[in-house]
């Protein structure tokens, strides 16, 4: 079975990989798209994905994590806090 890459970066990397590692090109390709294969399937995987959707899902756990804990006297602590710093038409107090 033959795999003909034609993307001089990818070539380079497996290059460079194999003489680091000492492996051949195809092992460590091999064991790069294992990896990546596995980390498909890991949903705590960090190394994978579209790096605005992690940033969101961590915004999103962020405010979940925040709602769950904040207290209602939290949420009166911020209310007079932001009622002493901006007056009846929503300007900042000077």
């Amino acid at each position: 079975m033959a795999l003909n890459i034609k993307n001089d970066r990818v070539c380079a990397l497996a290059r460079e990989a194999a003489e680091r590692t000492g492996r051949t090109q195809v092992s460590v390709l091999e064991a790069a798209l294992t990896r990546y294969l596995d980390a498909l399937d890991d949903p705590d995987s960090r190394d994978l994905g579209d790096p605005a959707q992690r940033r969101f899902d961590d915004a999103r756990a962020v405010v979940a994590e925040f709602t769950r804990t904040v207290t209602d006297d939290d949420r009166a602590a911020v209310r007079h806090d932001l009622d002493a710093m901006y007056d009846e038409a929503g300007l900042p107090l000077s």
